[in-house]
């Protein structure tokens, strides 16, 4: 009989055949949905990080990820901190890509705006300064690297958890500044008024995104030190994924915003 992954709580015995599974079921819907959607709608360039960064977290699924680690097999633990470290070096990559097609969007539609223009590629400046660095410390956050999901080896890591923490402050704060700043200079577009009204409506399906961003803060906030990471791990990754697939619906309507307005 295998053992589990974690000591489950008193009273709770461990369950490999049918274990309490909402956020696994959730987790592969979700993937099976982005990739689909992602896959019509978002440039090549988008679409390849995304699709990556979502195979890997079906890959996770497989794992047990989205289960209570006490209702996963001990031999399954290692494997799924070897996808938790791929998807926390992808998901800088994959933010970054997005947020910065929206940012070049926002950029030439709002060009005869000096202000906006030179504030707009500031924060673009400011995104790319945090991920580069980030990126870096992620890729080593263990000295060996497998440290990272043998913990019981011999060697150091920096802090996972303030480095998602940090991850996620980013998220809600650029969420808010991309998709929520901009609604009130489309009154100042040179176009008609339904024209600015389907901007408008573009960027507000980024307050869903922003919803999302701050959802994650928070579960990260509560749950971070859990040590029951198939499941808090995966819930946390979970309002990522949806956050990042929200701005890939937005980055796909302002191509086709741009090529209308211009």
């Amino acid at each position: 009989m295998s053992e589990p992954g974690l000591d489950p709580p008193p009273g709770v015995t461990p369950n490999f055949v049918d274990p309490e599974n909402t956020v696994y079921i959730a987790s592969i819907v979700t993937q099976c949905l982005c990739i689909s959607t992602v896959g019509v709608i978002v440039a090549l360039r988008v679409y390849f990080t995304a699709v990556g960064y979502s195979a890997t977290a079906l890959t996770m699924n497989h794992f047990g990820g989205g289960l209570n680690q006490w209702d996963v097999p001990i031999q399954n633990v290692e494997p799924f901190g070897i996808t938790v470290y791929t998807t926390l070096v992808l998901y800088g990559p994959c933010a970054f890509s997005i947020k910065a097609s929206i940012l070049v969007f926002l950029a030439r539609i709002f060009g005869p705006n000096q202000k906006a223009r030179y504030a707009l590629y500031s924060i673009l400046a400011c995104l790319l300064a945090y991920y580069v660095p980030v990126l870096a410390l992620k890729a080593c956050i263990c000295r060996p690297i497998s440290k990272f999901w043998i913990p019981n080896q011999p060697g150091e890591c920096f802090d996972q958890r303030a480095l998602i923490l940090a991850d996620a402050v980013i998220s809600v704060i650029s969420d808010m500044v991309i998709f929520v700043a901009p609604l009130p200079l489309t009154c100042n577009l040179h176009m008609k008024k339904k024209k600015r009204v389907k901007v408008a409506a573009v960027f507000s399906v980024g307050g869903l995104a922003c919803i999302c961003s701050a959802i994650r803060l928070v579960d990260i906030v509560k749950n971070g030190t859990s040590l029951n990471q198939t499941l808090v791990f995966m819930r946390v990754n979970l309002w990522g994924y949806v956050d990042d697939r929200l701005s890939c619906i937005v980055c796909a309507n302002c191509g086709i915003a741009l090529r209308r307005f211009t």
